[in-house]
């Protein structure tokens, strides 16, 4: 070591001693984390990350999602904490954005599955599922949401939303079955359906059946500044929009 240092200047070495010193404390850090994410009795894994000064959150699932809870409740100072049962998914966190993906799966993998995740109140979140998703419990009242997407499919939601600020868009592409979306009492929203409606219930509206673009508004929408865009495209069975 000594022969292989005496071929540095003192200026090279002090780079070389920070980035030592920096990797370690990397190294360390990560280490710790994996850690706490490893399953003692493979059960599952937990995971979650520090807000390091993110002003805006999304939590993006990007290759599907089945048995999925959301709600408010991160310890302070944390972006999210997650404790996922079945086969871990990878997570990744850049500037408060939250990427889970799950690797190929079997049928048989996909009904293990299941996530819980407690996000940080303290900034606003956009949510996206891409990849299809089944059984999604969303309890949002306590955040703030700034948009909502379901692409690839979505049956057996339910979610809680909480009052808007601004115009929050939805939207839920490829299909949708058996959704149900509640919203404070008194808030805006304006539904669009394309692709054919089946059982449709907004705010004790009822539509059995329509064809083509079923479209929809609570009282006021048109000027209000604080709304819901709900955009569906795809078609729709058994959805259902009210207030609490």
């Amino acid at each position: 070591m000594q022969r292989l240092t005496a071929d540095y200047d003192e200026k090279q070495m002090q780079l070389i001693v920070d980035f030592v010193g920096r990797a370690s404390e990397l190294l360390r850090a990560e280490t710790a984390r994996m850690r706490e994410r490893a399953p003692a009795d493979g059960a599952g894994a937990s995971d979650s990350a520090p807000l390091a000064g993110a002003k805006r959150g999304v939590l993006r699932f990007a290759s599907g999602a089945a048995r999925v809870h959301l709600a408010a409740g991160a310890p302070e100072g944390k972006l999210y904490r997650a404790h996922f049962s079945g086969r871990p998914p990878t997570v990744r966190v850049a500037d408060g954005a939250v990427t889970v993906q799950y690797p190929r799966f079997s049928l048989l993998d996909f009904r293990k599955l299941g996530a819980e995740i407690a996000l940080s109140a303290e900034l606003p979140w956009e949510l996206e599922f891409s990849g299809g998703i089944s059984k999604l419990r969303a309890s949002l009242e306590d955040l703030e949401l700034a948009g909502l997407s379901l692409r690839g499919g979505a049956s057996a939601v339910e979610i809680d939303l909480p009052a808007p600020k601004g115009l929050v868009p939805i939207r839920v592409l490829g299909g949708a079955s058996r959704i149900t979306l509640r919203r404070p009492a008194g808030t805006a929203m304006r539904v669009q359906v394309a692709g054919g409606v089946s059982s449709l219930t907004f705010d004790g509206q009822h539509i059995g059946a329509a064809g083509g673009v079923a479209r929809l508004e609570s009282s006021g929408a048109a000027g209000a500044a604080d709304r819901y865009e709900l955009e569906i495209n795809g078609g729709a069975s058994h959805l259902t929009v009210q207030t609490r």
